[in-house]
């Protein structure tokens, strides 16, 4: 969690945390981490991740999920690899080129 909350901006983190959260608080009066732990919460409950994700997304998130590495110069997984990681579900280090 300590990673994410050093790369990301509080708007980007702000955007999501108020779409899955009904009675989000203000901007000005929750911090990044208040956010993601949110967000970490949230979807832990699988049947979250289930209703925001295609199939193939749900396919990609099992194969990751089962210690799979998936190299991200990999084009054919390009449209999962980003909705999953704008959707916040994986996080990506692009130093080591894996998932």
């Amino acid at each position: 969690m300590q990673v994410l909350d050093d790369k990301l901006n509080k708007e980007f983190i702000f955007d999501l945390y108020s779409k899955i959260n009904l009675d989000f608080k203000e901007y000005d009066k929750i911090t990044r981490k208040q956010m993601l732990l949110f967000i970490n919460n949230f979807y832990s409950d699988y049947h979250n991740i289930i209703d925001i994700c295609t199939v193939r997304e749900l396919k990609l998130l099992k194969r990751l999920a089962s210690g799979e590495e998936i190299n991200h110069s990999d084009e054919k997984y390009d449209f999962e690899i980003s909705t999953l990681i704008n959707k916040m579900l994986i996080g990506y280090d692009f130093s080591d080129g894996y998932l």
